[in-house]
């Protein structure tokens, strides 16, 4: 129990249940001391407002900076705009000093920090137009990225982290053409900016505060991250490759995000689950069609590259399965996040035995899922988890009621008895929970 509301609930019922006696003096004093001690900080919002006040004073400033130095710049010799070009840079490196050396506060430290990433960005900028040195945005971000990620490390910025995973994915979106049969090997400084660079910092401060305000916006920066990276990062490879590295990417969010909720994360904290939630349902929606199971020849420059991308997508997916495993371990009991995990095991049925039954194990897979998920809701009293359950079953029969032809008047009538059948069940089960909470009340329990 790590969230703070009900680390507080239970320290006021503390006193209640001493006064009856149900805990003794003793006890309730060593229960009131644990969970003191593993309460999540208070969210100081004034704090919190300061810093992200700090962050755009320190990008308003860095921007006009680089505006008044560009007035009359061609103008200018030569040499002169080189040195002044490092001006605005010597101005951020001394403001970020001076904040290390007087101990300033996260505000001052953030301000620091993105302050000094946007003047070695207007540095890189203003000394490649001087002296005409060409390259493309790509080039740009590369080096600018490896300028500028140990600031991250060094004012403990928040704020910069942001940036570098904005600049790191659209450094990817710039990297291959997407209608070009060539895929660069840039592929593996990819993954080397982000794990071998930012990615330690990242784990340090989920550990000290996993549920606090700032944990949960790098949880909303790692999804869209991962997701929008997702869309690149496995162009060129074979076709089983991209099928497992989207069922094991969704799969792994899953559980992450069921993990984090198990430890008291709240729904806006942790996007993860959600997304993996639907991206499993959209993805096994897709598979359910024979279609999803033709195979698609991988596009390749060359036989080097083939060789290259093969073995690289491989070590790719054997990374992130790794992390599905270990994942998968810690949640297997519970059997409503047990279905929607084993997407990526039901990938491999298919292509292992025979491709052609992919569509019918997913048709398959949605309705046992949809049963599952009805019925624990019905054994623990959750409308939501019924009305997922009953959602599945109404997408598998909308998607083979839509791939058979129907004649659309009794496609009609399907969706009028769906919604009927959404409708009925809702009420019997909104009657069935409060009577059983009466009943459990009238029992003491």
């Amino acid at each position: 129990m790590s969230d703070r509301k009900k680390i507080e609930w239970l320290l006021g019922e503390l006193p209640v249940l001493k006064e009856k006696g149900i805990l003794s003096g003793e006890n309730a004093d060593a229960l009131n001391k644990y969970y003191q001690s593993i309460m999540p900080p208070k969210a100081n919002f004034q704090q919190l407002v300061i810093m992200f006040f700090g962050i755009l004073s320190a990008a308003l400033i860095g921007a006009g900076i680089i505006l008044i130095i560009a007035c009359n710049w061609d103008d200018i010799p030569r040499h002169i705009r080189a040195g002044m070009a490092f001006i605005p840079l010597l101005l951020a490196a001394g403001f970020g000093g001076y904040t290390l050396r007087r101990g300033k506060g996260a505000a001052w430290q953030e301000s620091a920090a993105i302050l000094t990433a946007l003047s070695s960005a207007a540095a890189i900028a203003l000394i490649s137009q001087t002296y005409q040195l060409g390259g493309t945005l790509k080039d740009f971000l590369f080096v600018w990225m490896l300028l500028f990620f140990l600031l991250i490390y060094i004012f403990n910025s928040a704020g910069t982290f942001l940036i570098y995973a904005v600049a790191l994915t659209v450094w990817n979106f710039n990297r291959w053409d997407m209608f070009s049969t060539h895929v660069s090997r840039s592929d593996t400084y990819f993954f080397a900016l982000f794990i071998a660079l930012p990615l330690w910092w990242l784990i340090v401060n989920f550990r000290k505060a996993p549920y606090g305000l700032k944990s949960s916006l790098f949880c909303w920066v790692i999804t869209i991250f991962t997701l929008l990276n997702s869309i690149h990062a496995m162009a060129g490879y074979n076709d089983l490759q991209i099928k497992l590295y989207w069922a094991l990417i969704l799969a792994v969010l899953f559980l992450a995000g069921a993990l984090r909720r198990s430890g008291g994360a709240g729904f806006w904290g942790n996007p993860l689950l959600p997304s993996g939630a639907v991206g499993i349902t959209i993805y096994s929606a897709i598979a359910s069609f024979s279609d999803f199971w033709n195979y698609h020849p991988s596009y390749y420059s060359s036989a080097d590259n083939i060789m290259y991308k093969e073995y690289y997508g491989w070590v790719v997916i054997g990374i992130i399965g790794a992390a599905w495993l270990l994942l998968l371990v810690k949640r297997w009991n519970n059997e409503v996040e047990l279905i929607p995990a084993l997407l990526p095991l039901l990938v491999l049925i298919p292509v292992l035995i025979f491709p052609a039954a992919g569509g019918y194990v997913f048709d398959l897979y949605l309705l046992l899922a949809g049963i599952v998920f009805m019925r624990y809701g019905f054994k623990k009293y959750e409308l939501f988890k019924i009305n997922a359950g009953m959602f599945l079953l109404s997408l598998l029969l909308f998607l083979r009621f839509v791939d058979s032809g129907l004649d659309i008047l009794l496609r009609g009538c399907l969706f009028i008895l769906l919604g009927v059948m959404f409708l009925v069940v809702n009420i019997i089960a909104s009657k069935k929970f409060k009577k059983a909470e009466k009943e459990r009340k009238e029992a003491g329990i």
